[in-house]
């Protein structure tokens, strides 16, 4: 268990206040997953449920995340809701059984910002009336997408990024290239070094448009497709998300690397907007770089 993890629990047990539920958020790489992970196994409360659960088949954990087009958590994952056609295994039959050899049920909302309204107020019960034996872990990077309703009935734990001089005195070695691309986010960070050869040339492309020519239009964007594949087949995310995500590290890149490129940066990050809200992301792709460099 992480010294974080151990921390809260100690506090929570120590205030014996029968906490049910928690919210983490901060940054993405932040440790949000891995504190999850750790308070998940604590709750479980035996080796044998702690063990299938590293191996991922306790039943008595239960996972929630965005998903499919919409990147939404939809009402038929908190509820039953034949009427959406998803075929989902809802949170309320979740908790409606005690453990099968845990001692207690936890389930683990991903990205909750990602809740549709309806998933939003069927939550609210299974928060407000909790069966004894129910956990419930919800993280997020964007505290500011969650409603009042849920905040108040959490205990809600920011999760901050380590100062970048503690990264570079556990790593000294650490690719300084990456270190910039991961914003100093250690979960990020971890992902890029086990892929470089997928994120490296992220940075790269960003050298080369801050200095291209604008008959090179088409053929960055023809690149820049290149490398949301790549990105694609590295985290399995789909081929929208992952041009989204590619957007938001291309502009990350330019604004540490190259400062002064602002109206570069604006153009990125509209573009990763017009992605997330489903636009045509090629048709994207291509007016975003001959925009970037005819300016």
């Amino acid at each position: 268990m992480s010294s974080r993890a151990a921390a809260i629990l100690k506090k929570l047990e120590e205030s014996n206040s029968g906490v049910h539920a928690i919210l983490l958020y901060g940054p993405r790489g932040a440790g949000k997953g891995e504190l999850a992970r750790s308070l998940t196994s604590h709750w479980l409360g035996n080796d044998r449920a702690r063990q299938a659960y590293e191996r991922g088949t306790n039943p008595d954990v239960h996972l929630i995340g965005a998903g499919g087009l919409s990147r939404l958590i939809k009402l038929s994952q908190i509820v039953d809701h034949k009427s959406e056609g998803d075929e989902f295994f809802p949170l309320v039959d979740f908790l409606r059984t005690p453990p099968l050899y845990s001692d207690h049920k936890v389930a683990i909302i991903s990205d909750c910002d990602r809740m549709n309204a309806a998933a939003t107020n069927a939550l609210l019960k299974p928060l407000e009336e909790p069966a004894p034996y129910s956990k419930l872990i919800l993280t997020t990077t964007l505290i500011s997408g969650i409603r009042q309703t849920i905040l108040s009935r959490c205990l809600v734990i920011a999760c901050e990024l380590p100062p970048t001089a503690e990264i570079v005195a556990l790593q000294p070695d650490v690719n300084q290239v990456l270190l910039q691309l991961s914003e100093g986010a250690p979960g990020v960070l971890r992902e890029m070094q086990e892929s470089p050869d997928v994120f490296l040339p992220i940075a790269a492309f960003a050298d080369d448009l801050v200095v291209a020519s604008p008959e090179r239009a088409l053929a960055m964007s023809s690149k820049f497709k290149e490398l949301v594949d790549a990105l694609d087949e590295k985290l399995k995310i789909g081929a929208r998300a992952s041009g989204a995500r590619c957007m938001e590290l291309l502009a990350v890149s330019i604004t540490r690397r190259h400062p002064g490129h602002g109206h570069i940066v604006d153009s990125l990050l509209k573009a990763h907007k017009r992605i997330e809200g489903n636009a045509a992301a090629g048709l994207v792709f291509d007016a975003t770089f001959t925009d970037i460099l005819v300016k």
